[in-house]
């Protein structure tokens, strides 16, 4: 279980490193009166964003895998991957994430599917402002349901 932790923990490190981008971008972000730099802006937050969703998927991955012993194989599988993670598999574990995370999740998760099949001068600056406060307000939630899963399973240890 160690070593499943510590990986785990290492995501998080990342993801929360790319929490930090985004901050900082969207501060710059409020400052610029450049429209070439507004839009670069708008474009770097918003592939922050995809990159930090895919953090949380790589961390639910680890775990699933490492608990389950198998990732979902529905043809939605990033939806069934949240799924997976926000229920409880009676003998095996706990669910790993909260109803509340896994909202935020789905929020993030449903962006990146868009963004991915995007034309970037598409892309609403409105709409990716208002989604990089989801992302801020994940890792908190996200973090406390990390401690909470952690805990089960250190206890889990022998």
């Amino acid at each position: 279980m160690e070593a499943l932790i510590i990986d785990v923990e290492n995501e998080i490190k990342f993801i929360a490193g790319e929490i930090e981008v985004v901050k900082r971008k969207r501060l710059r972000l409020s400052k610029e009166r450049d429209a070439e730099n507004i839009d670069s802006h708008i474009k770097a937050i918003a592939l922050t964003l995809h990159s930090i969703y895919t953090g949380y998927e790589k961390v639910l991955e680890i775990l699933i895998k490492g608990m389950d012993g198998d990732l979902p194989t529905a043809v939605d599988y990033h939806t069934a991957l949240l799924k997976r993670a926000n229920y409880e598999i009676p003998e095996v574990r706990p669910g790993i994430i909260s109803d509340k995370t896994f909202n935020l999740l789905n929020i993030l998760r449903a962006y990146r599917h868009k963004l991915r099949k995007t034309y970037t001068y598409l892309i609403s600056p409105d709409k990716v402002l208002d989604i990089v406060e989801t992302a801020i307000n994940s890792l908190e939630l996200f973090n406390r349901d990390w401690e909470i899963f952690r805990g089960y399973l250190l206890k889990k240890e022998p």
